[in-house]
């Protein structure tokens, strides 16, 4: 994804770009090559588009930031660029996921790590593949800050004829909707890694959109309409069926025993992510079968004995359908 914004942010070689990587072979790949086969095959990255290994370097020539690495590398990142930016420094954080060490959101590390206003920070997400996006097949995102000026300054950046792009106050439902559709995706990727059909993943659906309803309004104060709109809901319907998805196909390889914990620092992720949620709705005593259901799957249960938990105790649900939802 950090590859495909910075592409997109790039306007078709029209502006200045630069992309930080960790690895200096790969940075110099890109620049020789103007490919990151690794990331996004088949996308040829203009020449404006300069990637580099040097993060102050980098810092040092920028006023606009995309943090695009994983939740358990933010931290780590921002210690090494505090005091090394712009004042005036404007942040777009494209992360999905919950600091695992302290369970704030991502927008929240960022201005506590770097001492920066909210302000300065906004959040983008949607139903979005990133090999679609620079592909321009037609998409819409969500960015959400506090700050209208923000918003219109990466809402410019980003959107094109093929991109259009929601403007949004709501930070915390933006940022979350991520983790939800990545629940939603891998149950539904159990399910039919278990050999059930359309009418089971239409029965397990809507349990997994009333949590996150339930967790998002009532423990981090999301509105109900961002959930269901593009950044969650929009989001789930891409993931959650498709083949490209790296949580609907961990969700598959989950049913069949393909995948451990040991040898999956994706699925550590996810697991620890998915943790956080699992214990904020058992703190605030909200029901959250699917997520449970989720996470027992990954923390080594058997998927056929954790299917069958949840089936038997879906009439003791708080709530079978949506009929309930205010």
């Amino acid at each position: 994804m950090g590859t495909s914004i910075a592409y997109l942010l790039s306007n078709s070689g029209r502006r200045n770009v630069l992309i930080w990587m960790r690895n200096l072979e790969k940075a110099a790949v890109i620049n020789e090559t103007h490919h990151n086969s690794e990331y996004l095959m088949g996308i040829t990255l203009p020449e404006n588009l300069v990637a580099t290994s040097d993060l102050f370097w980098a810092l040092k020539q920028s006023e606009n930031i995309v943090i695009a690495v994983p939740s358990n590398a933010v931290h780590s990142l921002l210690v090494q660029m505090n005091g090394r930016f712009n004042q005036k420094i404007r942040i777009l954080s494209v992360v999905k996921g919950l600091d695992m060490n302290s369970g704030n959101r991502i927008s929240s590390l960022v201005g506590g790590d770097l001492g920066i206003p909210n302000s300065n920070i906004a959040v983008l997400s949607g139903p979005n593949f990133a090999a679609e996006l620079a592909e321009r097949t037609p998409s819409v995102m969500v960015i959400a800050s506090v700050n209208r000026d923000i918003v219109s300054f990466f809402k410019d950046s980003l959107e094109s004829e093929h991109l259009h792009i929601f403007s949004s106050d709501d930070v915390a439902g933006v940022e979350i909707s991520a983790i939800f559709k990545n629940i939603l995706a891998i149950s539904m990727g159990i399910v039919d890694g278990l050999g059930f059909g359309a009418n089971t993943r239409g029965a397990i659906f809507p349990l997994c959109i009333f949590e996150a309803l339930e967790i998002g309004t009532k423990v981090f104060g999301a509105k109900p309409e961002t959930l269901l709109g593009p950044a969650c809901l929009g989001d789930a319907v891409t993931t959650a069926f498709s083949s490209k998805s790296r949580n609907y196909l961990l969700g598959l390889l989950l049913a069949k025993k393909v995948s451990s914990n040991s040898e999956n620092s994706f699925l550590s992720e996810g697991k620890n992510n998915i943790k956080l949620i699992r214990n904020l709705a058992f703190k605030n005593g909200i029901s959250a079968p699917v997520t449970e259901f989720v996470y027992n799957i990954i923390d080594g249960e058997n998927s056929y004995k954790a299917f069958s938990s949840l089936w038997k105790n879906l009439n003791s649900l708080p709530c079978k359908d949506l009929s309930c939802i205010k």
